[in-house]
């Protein structure tokens, strides 16, 4: 994934609710092959070997929790797996985390397995200590499987990986992440303490802990069955999700695969799962392009023909921040409704600046009249939450405000922060203001002081924004998602703007 490889085995069951399971340092996924074995007549289950694990080859260096959970994380995506549970195995845990932490909507909930790093032993020594506990009380089978893959991966790495184990801080972490959470552990387990665990749940927004009588670390190896039973509550609380791809045993996740979980069934409609790599991914760009427009085009006409009152989306006694739409370009603010549907049903008050009208102004003036709404309804601490050009009405309305307090943050999806060359080919007005060198965005690039208040959501492509919609110092979310508009009805997307409204709320 991005310049590394993993290896997935996967039972490709699309019927069933989706599994990840995430191993820890110097092993693989080949020590949670008996825990997959059980757990597959149940769930669609993938065991991943990150880079520098199994088979894969190494990375020129060591790589760190952020850099793996990056790595789970597009490989999610690439894989097409909606909503899945992630499990991760001592450092594994660490990487589910992270990559829960910062990819909002990556999944519905995550089991940490013996987690390390207790802080109480958070040192070479202290861990090497607990190591060698276990290590007695482990059955010969699974120090077998643990001491070869060891070999596998060489001291040096091992040693350079563990300082990245011992620097990540596990406990801040988990209490970043909104889904909910299970911590094991077994009862004989030296390294993951029973202190320890119960300390993680109690930081975590929504966790709970069990146990596995007699389990040592590597329970998951040495008693698989009890594991899964202790797991089976947690995971029945989730609805079965549907894993679009085509079925098969092994896949191998790698820098020209990163075909997203929304467009799998165009690809096969299409017949370009022959095809070589950059002709079936431009077949698979041509069959989102069109499904994005057909979709926008039925929004505009679902605009124009209803008459929903914006007023239906207030929750006048909210507890949080107020909630303002800002549509893009040539759209009003029902564009926006399956995403204000979302944040109404999770108790937000959320408003719609109905000045705007199409939105085909200047920047200056629409902001002017999102200005003007503020005052005149008194809101204050507010959300912005916006789609394309409403992202970028959002940045100039964050620059203007100074050291007020008026606007918390700005959650956009596909906006052109760095324009778009595609905007020279319609010579119209409105449209100048996305040209890559436009004195507008010149003018907003410059106010970069702002962008930590942002959190930009965008997908794989994006045919108006050839560029993406990554900005430096904001909080960027990357989802497996194909389209300018048609993202705006995918549930991920509408999670990761929940959990960003979340987030610029906890961190003003």
């Amino acid at each position: 994934m991005g310049d590394y490889e993993v290896d997935v085995r996967g039972t490709f069951a699309p019927q069933r609710p989706p599994i990840v399971l995430v191993h820890g340092i110097g092993v693989s996924g080949e020590y949670f092959l008996r825990f997959a074995d059980v757990l597959a007549p149940d769930y669609d289950v993938y065991t991943l070997d990150l880079p520098g694990y199994g088979k894969t080859p190494n990375p020129e260096h060591a790589l760190t929790v952020p850099e793996l959970a990056e790595t789970v994380a597009g490989t999610v995506a690439a894989l097409g797996v909606v909503d899945p549970v992630l499990i991760g195995h001592s450092m594994g845990c660490q990487t589910v985390l992270d990559a829960t932490a910062e990819n909002p909507g990556l999944c519905a909930g995550f089991i940490l397995i013996a987690p390390t790093v207790d802080p109480s032993a958070r040192s070479l020594g202290g861990q090497a200590l607990r190591l060698l506990r276990d290590i007695l009380r482990e059955p010969p089978a699974s120090n077998a499987v643990i001491f070869r893959n060891y070999l596998r991966m060489g001291p040096l790495r091992y040693l350079k990986t563990t300082q990245h184990m011992l620097a990540y801080r596990t406990e801040d972490a988990i209490a970043r992440c909104a889904v909910p959470g299970l911590i094991v552990r077994g009862s004989q387990d030296p390294i993951a303490s029973a202190a320890w665990v119960q300390l993680l749940a109690e930081l975590a927004p929504r966790g709970d802990v069990v146990e596995v009588p007699g389990g040592p670390h590597a329970v998951q190896h040495s008693q698989p069955r009890e594991l899964a039973a202790v797991c089976a509550p947690f995971l029945n609380t989730f609805d079965s999700h549907r894993l679009r791809r085509t079925p098969g045993y092994m896949a191998r996740v790698g820098p020209d695969e990163t075909d997203s979980g929304t467009d799998d069934d165009a690809e096969s409609s299409l017949g370009l799962q022959a095809l070589p790599g950059r002709i079936r991914q431009a077949g698979i760009n041509l069959s989102a392009w069109i499904r994005d427009y057909t979709y926008a085009a039925r929004r505009q006409t679902a605009g124009v023909l209803s008459r929903t009152d914006p007023q239906t989306y207030r929750h006048r006694e909210s507890e949080h921040p107020t909630v303002v739409l800002l549509p893009g370009i040539y759209e009003t603010w029902a564009f926006l409704r399956p995403v204000a549907d979302t944040l109404r049903g999770n108790s937000y008050d959320v408003r719609a600046v109905v000045e705007l009208g199409y939105n085909g102004g200047t920047l200056q003036d629409m902001a002017d009249r999102v200005e003007a709404y503020l005052s005149r309804e008194g809101i204050r601490g507010c959300v912005l939450v916006a789609h394309s050009k409403g992202g970028l009405i959002g940045k100039l309305l964050l620059t203007r405000q100074a050291n007020d307090d008026a606007i918390k943050g700005l959650v956009t999806l596909n906006t052109p922060f760095g324009g778009s060359p595609l905007a020279r080919l319609l010579p119209l007005p409105a449209l100048r203001v996305f040209l890559p060198r436009s004195p507008e965005l010149a003018e907003l690039g410059a106010s970069s002081d702002v962008n930590t208040k942002i959190v930009s959501i965008y997908g794989q492509f994006d045919p108006h924004i050839p560029g993406g919609s990554h900005l430096e110092g904001a909080h960027n979310v990357q989802l497996g998602t194909r389209g300018h508009f048609l993202p705006l009805s995918d549930p991920r997307v509408h999670e990761a703007f929940l959990q960003g409204v979340r987030r610029l709320s906890r961190d003003s």
